[in-house]
């Protein structure tokens, strides 16, 4: 068995096997590296509620109390936990980020495999003493541009660890997408691959409903394809409903809600999503008002840079090539090649172009359509390597350099999500004057008279704050205006480990909302026990080997609600219902009490 999965694995994978195996150690080893963001455990309840009530220990009402988002995934999930049933908390959490981070992993191979499926989506250089040598490391290299720009994509490898909705919902797209592609090369075995590939997709869409947009999409991109080989009206028709009766088996088998709702579950399901009951706003461009642009914006300012730049120049070669009707794109068998690109064009213009007439209710940056992120990067991986081909026709040594650079922007990212990327700066200040307690330094601005010692700290905590990057655009974007950052607050994590390495002993900390409490369970059982966690601010002068520590950071909600009155891009902290700061991005303010006196350092984020 072992040596048949090898064979296939380092067969299909060739020299690039190390690459996959090396990004995978790299994975695992950072599992508990991010903190617990706010709706982990919700998700965790989720596979725990259905699975009690298919083996009868609770009743239905605890399946429809909670009924969202990819039950299936859940309760697969929290069957693998009873294999350490009696383990504390953390270990459980680290299980579920393992397996999510399996999947990812065999998504990103099967994105390998489609792009050698295309032959590299025509990429060809001469590489190799011999021409099958060559062919066949095109072919490598070329399949390996969009695993690149996905797996070196920081905020892809955060949310590839913890998000168990829209990192999932990406996995199960590729596989869609991996499924389609092998029906745009052989249509011969057509119905078939449509129910599997559409079943595929009706699972996936019980995490987000945009799938059946995605389903629309395929029929459609589907009718139109066999319209032109000349298949007739009824067996296109016959088609349809293949797809319609796989979507509707995959999504109603994997949802044990609607098994007793039907109808009435599927209507509350979709008026849910379409009226999302989110009241807090999204923070955007300083308004927390829905916007049309939001998705477009969002993209432009994370997505990197290489990616952008690919993804414009195959919109504008493809658009020069449409125009002169000169589309020279290298085509593999069936010309799948144009299939699969068109298609992804379909999708990613189409969600466009949703979200700007349609403005629907989207926060937390863009993570509810991170799916998109797969056709964009086959897109860009197209335009890539048109550009290339072109600059090669017209001169070998631009063509060079500009593989080099593309290189070096890669290499860029991995230093992103290595340690090597975690830089200090520390600014001490000891003694500020009580009567002008406004302290200002090159970091911030702070104040707080009872303060006896300020340290301020600027930390780029490279892949452990890789959920909130920007790229270069984005983050002179920041300058001017507020944006979503911390989101789900994954950043307190940071907080606790911080104040663990303040002292030995037992540790009284105050906070506000959920996220310390979740972070707590991520910690060590040793450093877990000694936090003593308090939400009311009347605790906050228990006694404890004479130390008293807090970690402050205010909830969203406030937060959002504060800067968006004040427009300025900055987040507001306050101790005992008063302001001490207000600095711009995304910050910690971690304050230890040491009888009379007070240490409070800052963390600042280097976005």
């Amino acid at each position: 068995m072992i040596a048949l999965c090898k064979h296939i694995f380092f067969g299909r994978t060739g020299p690039f096997a190390w690459f996959f195996l090396l990004y995978a150690v790299w994975g695992f080893y950072t599992l508990d590296k991010y903190g617990v963001h706010l709706d982990e455990l919700t998700q965790r309840t989720i596979g725990m509620e259905n699975n009690r009530f298919l083996s009868g220990r609770v009743e239905f009402e605890k399946v429809e109390e909670h009924k969202f988002f990819g039950p299936v995934w859940e309760s697969i999930c929290y069957l693998a936990e009873q294999t350490i049933f009696q383990h504390p908390l953390r270990d459980k959490i680290l299980l579920r980020r393992a397996m999510l981070w399996t999947l990812f992993l065999l998504a990103l191979w099967r994105l390998f495999l489609m792009g050698k499926r295309n032959l590299g989506w025509g990429f060809k250089e001469h590489l190799g003493k011999f021409q099958k040598d060559r062919e066949e490391m095109s072919i490598f290299i070329g399949s390996l541009i969009p695993v690149f720009m996905v797996a070196f994509w920081p905020r892809m490898f955060a949310e590839a660890h913890y998000n168990s909705k829209d990192a999932l919902f990406f996995c199960l797209m590729v596989f869609v997408f991996d499924r389609l592609d092998c029906l745009w090369r052989n249509p011969k075995d057509l119905q078939k691959g449509l129910l599997g590939a559409t079943i595929l997709l009706g699972v996936a869409s019980t995490i987000r409903l945009s799938g059946l947009l995605v389903l629309v999409l395929a029929m459609g991109f589907l009718w139109m394809q066999n319209r032109k080989i000349g298949r007739t009206f009824p067996s296109l028709l016959k088609l349809w409903c293949i797809g319609l009766f796989g979507y509707c088996l995959g999504y109603v088998v994997s949802y044990p809600y609607l098994w007793f709702k039907g109808y009435n579950g599927l209507e509350n399901i979709v008026q849910f999503v379409v009226h999302n009951p989110w009241s807090n706003g999204a923070l955007f461009l300083g308004s927390l008002d829905p916007s049309r642009w939001y998705l477009m914006v969002w993209m432009g300012f994370t997505l990197s840079l290489w990616v952008l730049f690919s993804l414009m120049s195959g919109i504008i070669l493809g658009l020069m090539s449409w125009i002169k009707n000169t589309d020279n794109t290298q085509h593999s068998t069936q010309g799948s090649v144009n299939q699969s690109i068109y298609f992804s064009q379909w999708v990613v213009f189409s969600f466009l172009l949703y979200c700007i007439v349609a403005k629907p209710i989207l926060y937390d940056a863009w993570r509810h359509l991170l799916f998109l992120l797969l056709p964009i990067v086959l897109m860009a991986a197209s335009g890539w390597i048109r550009l290339f081909n072109i600059l090669k026709s017209l001169n070998r040594h631009t063509a060079n350099t500009f593989a080099l650079i593309t290189l070096l922007m890669v290499c860029y990212h991995i230093f992103e999500i290595s340690p090597l990327s975690s830089i200090r700066s520390l600014v001490t200040i000891h003694n500020p004057t009580i009567h002008n307690p406004t302290i200002h330094n090159p970091t911030t601005d702070f104040s707080d008279v009872r303060s006896t010692n300020i340290q301020v700290e600027t930390i780029d905590f490279g892949y452990q704050s890789a959920h909130v990057d920007f790229n270069c655009l984005g983050q002179q974007l920041l300058k001017q205006y507020p944006m979503q950052l911390d989101y789900w607050q994954q950043s307190n994590y940071q907080a606790l480990q911080w104040i663990l390495r303040q002292d030995t002993g037992n540790i009284y900390l105050t906070g506000f909302g959920e996220s310390l409490w979740l972070n707590r369970q991520l910690l060590k059982s040793e450093d877990a026990h000694r936090l003593k966690l308090f939400n009311d601010t009347s605790h906050r002068y228990l006694t404890g080997n004479g130390i008293v520590k807090t970690a402050l950071k205010l909830d969203r909600t406030d937060s959002l609600s504060w800067v968006s009155e004040n427009n300025k891009g900055q987040s507001a902290y306050w101790i005992d219902n008063r302001e001490i700061c207000a600095i711009r991005g995304l910050h910690l303010v971690c304050e230890i009490q040491r009888k009379k006196t007070v240490l409070t350092r800052i963390y600042k984020f280097r976005l």
